[in-house]
């Protein structure tokens, strides 16, 4: 007998996605923890709503960083990600779930329950798939009661139940995103916050997201990490949906470690093969230009500027304004002013990194405006 022949999962709803309306999203991605991506995420959701953007943050790293690093953990309504994992398992808007907690920052609460998601979609994937061997014909053995099913196959690699397993996020996203504009405040930006190593979560992520930026440490495990964002990124693509990995970002280093900050580009660079990133050339529409993946602006990490941020459920900008007697950290920086202490020092820097690397991860995004000189000249006013 000839080996079973499979269909693609359907979705009635799924086929309705607008994969126009996602353009607007950006994925947070890493493999590998401690490389400052949830940071990196919730900074550049921050950024983009100062200028006046209405932001939608998604959290969905069941760690639950970003409502320590956005003061939330004490929240009335923080279910650390009930609510969310419910939405999105149904494709249902989310938009009601969001809370604003800044100016034009409205934030999804994720925590422990969203890990549940991928529990379900592989309950559901397995299920599929015993259903679909039983009508090609293989008589498929009962599990014994109270067990997981714990039956592997020699399937094809062709074989893939993504066209509706990972589209849910997507479906969510786009009803969302819909509901917004229906209400006539539209959101300009999406950021999600990605669990490293939740592969289904990620694969709803990669199916949801038009651009994907991957922080990472100069540690060659860090780095070999980047290499699997960028292959998931390249299978997830199809005809309907497009996924660009925009660039990588290298954090913990800085000028004094110049050697260090060489090896690991050059490291970054093989790794993904010296692929480039195709960026439209700033003030010249239609015009692009191949640049490199790696991103030029790095991050200095400062390790106290991030507990203590965390701490007080700041971003590491209002940190440094906070440390700067309350005073734009650029102003003083544009002064040549020097910092309070170790800690302001280390926020004032941080945060003008992460403005360099936010700038340049905008610029790459078509069609979203974002300038540091802009932002600096409406904050002063």
């Amino acid at each position: 007998m000839s080996g079973p022949q499979f269909h693609q999962v359907t979705h009635p709803d799924f086929e309705g996605v607008d994969f126009d309306r996602l353009q607007v999203v950006l994925a947070v991605m890493a493999q590998k923890g401690g490389v400052g991506k949830t940071t990196l995420a919730t900074n550049l959701a921050g950024l983009a709503a100062t200028r006046g953007d209405r932001v939608l943050l998604v959290d969905l790293d069941p760690q639950g960083n970003v409502r320590d690093e956005l003061g939330l953990y004490d929240h009335e309504h923080n279910d650390a990600g009930e609510a969310l994992r419910e939405a999105i398992l149904a494709g249902e808007s989310i938009e009601q779930l969001a809370l604003e907690v800044r100016p034009r920052l409205d934030v999804a609460i994720g925590g422990i329950n969203t890990r549940a998601i991928s529990d379900v979609l592989v309950r559901e994937k397995n299920d599929e798939m015993l259903a679909q061997l039983a009508e090609a014909g293989y008589e498929v053995p009962a599990p014994e009661a109270g067990e997981w099913r714990r039956i592997v196959y020699d399937l094809p690699e062709e074989i893939d139940f993504s066209p509706a397993y990972h589209g849910r996020l997507a479906l969510a996203l786009d009803r969302t995103l819909a509901a917004a504009e229906t209400a006539g405040d539209p959101y300009g930006l999406v950021v999600i916050d990605s669990p490293p190593n939740e592969r289904e979560i990620q694969l709803n992520i990669m199916g949801a997201a038009r651009w994907v930026v991957s922080p990472t440490m100069p540690d060659f495990g860090s780095i070999r990490a980047v290499t699997e964002i960028i292959d998931m990124a390249a299978a997830t693509e199809d005809g309907a949906h497009q996924v660009d990995m925009l660039g990588v970002v290298l954090s913990g280093v800085t000028d004094h470690t110049r050697n260090i900050k060489r090896t690991a580009i050059d490291a970054i660079e093989a790794a993904t093969r010296s692929q480039t990133f195709k960026a439209q050339v700033p003030g010249r529409p239609g015009e692009y230009e191949e640049v490199p993946l790696v991103l030029g602006p790095t991050v200095r990490w400062s390790t106290a500027t991030a507990q203590l941020a965390r701490s007080k459920g700041k971003l590491v900008y209002e940190v440094a304004d906070e440390h700067e007697q309350r005073q734009p950290w650029y102003e003083q920086v544009r002064a040549g002013a020097k910092s309070a202490g170790p800690v302001a020092s280390g926020a004032v820097g941080m945060a003008a990194d992460i403005m360099d690397v936010a700038t340049e991860i905008f610029h790459r995004m078509p069609s979203y405006a974002f300038d540091k000189a802009d932002y600096m000249e409406e904050a002063d006013v």
